[in-house]
Formats: C-alpha cells, structure tokens, sequence
C-alpha cells in the first residue's frame, strides 16, 4: 500500500464513522442517552432524537415525546416534554456547554414525597457551592427557556397544578407560576421567582392581579439580609377563602419582616442542619380587621436559628421588645403600649405544629381606656407555658397562661379605687379557655375569686364569682380604707357583706346574674346613724342595662335626730325607673308609708305621693324644750324630686277627733308682758289650750327651708274667757340645719364617735 493510499484512509476513517454514526443516528443515539442518565438515577422511558440540523454557526438537535422517571427512597417523579430543541455551537460543545434549550411545554409530575430523613454525609458541604452565583456557573446552558411549565404535586399537598413559564439566562432565574385551578380549599394565586447571579432574590405572590406579599433577600459577603412585605388586605382575600377568616371580615394594613442572618462556611450534613445568629425587625402597621384599628406595630429581637430537615427553631435572647403606638376597638383604646421579654425563649416550628415551651412578657406602668373609662396599672407579668400550635387537623391550641397585675386602679367620676392586685392562671386547649382569677386590694379588704371558661370557637363564655364576706367592725374604717380621696361622711361599722355572680357572654353582649346579701348592716352618713338593714338583692340581665330586685328590704332604725324605726319595703329598679313597693316606717308613735312609688330616672321631674298615719303629737313637741301636747295626726306628703333637689309643694297633717291638747310652759308670762290685750289673752291660752281643730299646711323648697302655716282652733279650760280661739301660726325653719342641731337619740360607741368626727376635722381643712 502506498504512502499517499494509507494517509487517504487515516483521513477518510473519521469522516465514514462519523458518517455512519450520523446515518445510524436513532440506532445509538437513545440506548447511549440512557446509560448516561441511569448514572445520575433517571430512567429514560421514551425519546425521539432527531439527526442534528447542520447551520453556518449554530447546530440544532430536536428531541420529541422525551419522558423520564426519577425514583429514590424519597421521592417518585415523572417528567413529560412533547418537544425540546437544543442550540449548540461545535467549539462550545466541545467544552461542555450548550448556547440554548427550548422546552416550548413541559410537565413534571411529583408522584411521590415520602418523610424520610437523608443519612448524614461523611463531609461537610461548603454552602457557597449553593449559592446562586455559584449555581447558574456551572449549568451547562447559556440560557433555558421553558414556554410553559406545569408542576403538579401529590394530591395530599391540596394545592394542584402550577402552571407557567421558567427562564435562565445571563445567570438570571425567572419563573411565573400560576395556581391553576382551586383544589381543596386553596384559591388562585400566582407567584414570581427572580434570582440573579449576583444572589439577589425576589419573590412576588398576587392573587387576582393583586399583589399579597414581596419577600427580598441579598446575600453579599458571608451575610444574607432579607425583607418580606405583606399586603394585609389582599392577604385577607386568601384567608376569606381559606375559612380563616368570616365573609364579611375587612383586614387591611401592610407587614413587613426584615431580617440579617449571618452564613455559615459550610452545611453539617447533606440533611440541611444549619445554625445561624440572627437579626430580626418586624413592622406591621394600618392593621385593621372588624372593628380593630391597630397603629404601628414593631418587635425586634436577636438569636439563634437552628435549621433542620424536621424542625426550624428560633432562639430568642433575652431583651426582644415589642412597641404598639395605638390599638383601638369600639370599647378598649391603648396607647405607647411597651412590652419587654426579660429572658430567652424558643420557638419550634415542626411540620405538625408550632410550639412555645415558655415566655415571659412585662408591661410597665400602662393606662387602658375600656369605654372611656380609665383603667391603669403598675406593672404586669404574661406568662405562657407550653403553648403549641397545631397544623393540618391537629390540636389547635393550647397552652397555660398566668397574668399577674399589680397595682391596677380605675377612676369613676369622684370614686377613685385604691390599687388593686390580680392573679391569674388559664389553660387553653383546642378552642377552650378556662381558668382561675382572684382580685384584692392592697390593703386585703375585699378579695373576689372566680373561675372563667370561654369557647374561642363560638365567642361564647362565662365567669362565676364570689366575694369573700365582707366584716365590718366599729373600731376600724372600712370604705376611707378602700377608696382613695375618701370624702363622703358615710362608713360601714357593723354587719356582714357578701355576693355570688355569674357573667356569660356570646360576641359583645355580657349578662349577669348575682345575688348580694346585706346582713345587718350597721353604718352612718354625716351624723345620721343607721341599724340592721338586711336584703338579698338579685341582680339580672344585661350588664350594662340590669335588672336589680330584692323583695324585702329592712331596716331596724334610722336615726336623724328623730328615730325612724322599722323600715320595710320591696325594690325594683331598672337603668330607666325604680319601683318601689309595700313601703312603710314608723315614725313618731305613727307610720309613714305608701303601697307603690314611681321614680323615672330618666325623668327631669318626678312626683311621690307618701302618707302619715297616727302621728303622735307630744312626740313631735318632744323635739322642743318646754312645750308638750297631745293628740294624733294624719295626712299625705306630696314630694316633688328635680336636678335641683326635693321639694314638698303643699302638703296637708290634720289632727283626728277630738282633737288634743297644748301647753307651752311660760305663755302666761309672755302674754301678762304684752301690752296688746288681745294678743296677750291668745298667749296665755296656750298655757293650756285644748284644741278640737289642728291643721298644717306644709311646703318644703329645694333650698332647705320648710314653711308650715298652722291653724288651730280650741279653747283654755283655766281662763274664764271660754269662747273658742283661732291662731294661724307661720313657721319657717331651715331643714338641714335643723337636723344637725339635733342629737342623736341612740347611744354609739366612742369608736363611731371618733369616726364621724374624723370626718368633720378633715372637712375643716379642707
């Protein structure tokens, strides 16, 4: 063979097997693509690979009705492609590296997901290796492009299929992926995925157009700083559909979560075990949904994150804070409201459920308005034990929280409560709270103990409570020692004081039912003293609107300087008008009393009508020094009651027959002084007058001055003169200092002496 023969040959051999290789394309070509594949555990069930388009520059191989399977211990997945077309350069491919694959349709199916952990690798994966940067440097392609992608997951995920188009170039992730039709309960959304070679990321999620979240991160150096921006009221849309939220509920405002979180040099294990220190700012403001507004919500905190294949947990160092500007409703309004967590804590987040092992919150010094009424207290401590949140059907919730307030105290007009301190303990299981809470006061006079259970599900609970008896005695005070600024003349000196309620509530409305026992209650109001009142009051209805009524009151006696013995009656009182029933008292050897009185107290004006029966005379003479008498009176009392005080615009007191008798001890002196005969016979008659008429008109003004314009008619047996005389007397006296000047007609001790006199001295002073 000839030199010039063998090297035709050397240069022919390349070109007749590449050739040959070219003509018997579909013989090779598919068993080689699948010994390729099998190596990196993908099973090529069918491809169609067309002969390569030879071009000027660019090469194009098309591959149609390409399906591969992937199957592991973990998972199961399918991949159908109808068409792919591959642009490759001859230098390019030569080094690896393809210019362009089109997909104009893809699907991957995941069969299957199991929940099996992956063995811990012998060496330590760099984390750098799976950054973004370094990622899209080592993909064989300059650019990918899929037209469109379909993801269909397994159907226990309940989302279905993600449909839309995928795109790499330049070292730049683009995807759009759409919820493409509503499975379960999830509704339509949509989501875009940009990352860049420069390990920038953004994540935008819309539904119906609208956006609902932005989550951004960069990562530069060894440090990765992030921010995810929610918008709350296209957020609400989703939770509407998801159930988590009622139909007519209006959530708005935006949130926004910003944190750092340094990397680390590397993964311990292909498991994803990852342990980082971290940073975190959370801003929600504009919240509101139903009737809650919130203001500018902010927490900051730093620690640990521990992040595993089955758990993510946060530890938190000691420190976090959490601010709140304004938090309003119709009834409760807060403001610069500042809660510190003085110690660590963690929070486990599993796939099943969230859980809280512990965390303690304090409040200082904070004021609380609850329907314009001010609330305020010194300090408080939350404590939350074990709580756990439960996912995909589990156990909702639960938890133990312990409240403890101190110091709390609330204004009402001119009553100003002394602090009061409350203890708290309740479980919380699933969507029932139920626990225990006591109320006492600094000085351990009144302490009120009660249990509560509440349903979260359907608004709907109660709480039972009982006062602790209330003992009053006459050596110590008792309401100067339970309110602040105590000014009013009226304490508590014997008796017994207990009560039982039972508040339940469903939404906003609270009813009550309570029963209040008085037990020979003893007190005095100015230097009036009062004995034995009894009742058992029972409280029902609304508990802003209730129904308060007790059959029998009693009190033994009333002492205003004259005795008011007996007093009985029946009650019945309403936010609009009292009732009052089968009054009577005695008074002045007589009764005073009516069946039914009448008072509107949404009424400028109300009018009561009372009546005197058997009113003994020389008992009322009794009250001035040197006249006495004798008889019985009767008459009514018409009482007219105003924003300006009582009044009596004319009442009427007849004496019954035969009349009585009068002697006013020094009138025949003071008529033997007089120089008008006449008016002098008139006073000495009544050094013994016998009268057959006595008539008293009586008018009472809202100043205090009473006027009484008297007629009597008789005559004195001792005078020799024996025709009848009339006197009309006018009286005016002013009431109130009346009844001061008077004395009481009971003993009291030197311990309630004291105590009323306390009151005057600090009267003076001030």
């Amino acid at each position: 063979m000839t030199k010039q023969r063998l090297l035709l040959i050397i240069f022919l051999l390349p070109v007749l097997l590449l050739l040959g290789a070219y003509l018997a394309w579909p013989v090779w070509t598919t068993p080689l693509a699948s010994v390729l594949l099998k190596g990196a555990g993908i099973e090529l069930v069918s491809a169609q690979i067309s002969r390569p388009k030879l071009q000027h520059q660019l090469q194009q191989l098309a591959i149609r009705d390409l399906q591969l399977r992937y199957h592991t211990d973990e998972y199961r997945a399918m991949v159908r492609v109808p068409e792919v077309t591959i642009d490759y350069a001859w230098q390019a491919l030569l080094a690896g590296q393809l210019s362009k694959v089109h997909l104009p349709d893809a699907q991957i199916q995941l069969i299957e997901v199991k929940n099996t952990r992956v063995a811990v690798a012998e060496q330590p994966l760099p984390l750098t290796e799976l950054l973004p940067s370094q990622l899209f440097s080592q993909l064989p392609v300059s650019r990918l492009q899929i037209d469109r992608l379909t993801l269909s997951l397994p159907e226990h995920f309940g989302v279905g299929d993600l449909t839309g188009p995928l795109n790499i170039e330049d070292g730049q992730l683009t995807v759009q992926l759409t919820h493409a039709e509503s499975l379960a309960k999830l509704p339509t959304f949509q989501f875009e995925l940009v990352i860049d070679k420069r390990n920038r990321l953004q994540l935008d999620f819309q539904h119906d157009g609208q956006a609902v979240a932005r989550i951004t991160s960069d990562i530069e150096g060894q440090q990765i700083a992030g921010e995810l921006l929610i918008n709350l009221q296209a957020g609400g849309v989703l939770l509407k559909q998801l159930g988590l939220l009622a139909k007519n509920d209006q959530l708005s405002g935006q949130a926004v979560f910003s944190w750092q979180l340094p990397l680390p040099e590397q993964l311990a294990s292909n498991d994803l075990a990852l342990t980082a220190d971290f940073h975190s700012d959370v801003q929600l403001k504009g919240l509101q949904l139903r009737e809650i507004n919130a203001g500018l919500l902010s927490f900051t905190g730093a620690g640990q994150v521990q992040l595993t294949r089955s758990v993510t947990a946060l530890t938190f160092e000691a420190g976090s804070l959490l601010k709140l500007s304004q938090l309003k409703t119709p009834d409760l309004d807060v403001k610069n409201l500042v809660a510190t967590v003085p110690t660590a804590f963690s929070v486990q987040l599993q796939p099943e459920q969230l859980n809280l092992p512990g965390l303690l919150i304090k409040l200082p010094a904070t004021e609380v308005y609850w329907q314009q009424q001010a609330i305020r207290f010194k300090s408080a401590n939350i404590n939350l034990q074990n709580l756990v949140v439960g996912f995909q059907g589990q156990q909702p919730l639960s938890s133990t929280v312990s409240l403890s307030l101190l110091g709390l105290s609330t204004d009402s007009d001119d009553l100003h409560v002394k602090p009061l301190n409350m203890r708290g303990r309740w479980l919380l299981e699933g969507d029932q709270l139920k626990g225990n809470l006591q109320l006492n006061d600094s000085a351990d006079l009144v302490t009120v103990r009660s249990t509560m259970r509440h349903n979260l599900n359907t608004g709907k609970g109660q709480l039972d409570s009982r006062l602790d008896t209330l003992r009053f005695t006459q050596s110590k005070s008792f309401l100067p020692r339970l309110f602040k600024n105590w000014s009013q003349p009226f304490d508590l000196f014997e008796g017994e004081v207990d009560m039982t309620s039972l508040i339940t509530w469903g939404g906003r409305e609270l009813d009550i039912q309570g029963v209040l026992r008085l037990n020979n209650i003893g007190g005095f109001y100015d230097s009036n003293l009062f004995r034995g009142l009894n009742a058992e009051v029972t409280i029902n209805g609304p508990l802003q609107e209730p129904v308060i009524v007790t059959e029998k009151l009693t009190v033994s006696s009333l002492d205003v300087g004259l005795p008011i013995n007996n007093i009985e009656l029946a009650l019945h009182a309403s936010i609009d008008s009292v009732q009052i029933k089968d009054f009577q008292a005695e008074l002045l050897g007589g009764q005073v009393g009516q069946s039914l009185i009448q008072y509107g107290l949404k009424q400028d004006t109300n009018e009561l009508r009372v009546q005197i029966n058997g009113i003994q005379l020389n008992e009322l003479l009794s009250l001035e020094a040197g006249i006495e008498g004798l008889g019985t009176l009767d008459g009514e009392l018409p009482v007219r009651v105003t924003p300006g005080g009582i009044s009596v615009p004319l009442g009427e007191l007849k004496a019954r027959a035969p009349g009585g008798f009068i002697k006013y001890q020094g009138a025949k002196s003071m008529g033997d002084a007089v120089a008008d005969v006449g008016v002098g016979f008139a006073l000495e008659a009544l050094e013994n007058f016998h009268y057959e008429v006595l008539d008293v008109k009586a008018s009472y003004n809202e100043s205090g001055q009473l006027r009484l314009e008297t007629s009597l008619l008789g005559r004195n047996p001792d005078m020799r003169e024996k025709r009848p005389v009339r006197y009309n007397i006018n009286i005016q006296e002013n009431i109130p200092a009346l009844i001061k000047s008077l004395k009481l007609t009971q003993q009291i001790s030197d311990d309630i002496e004291r105590r009323i006199q306390a009151f005057y001295k600090n009267k003076d002073k001030e």
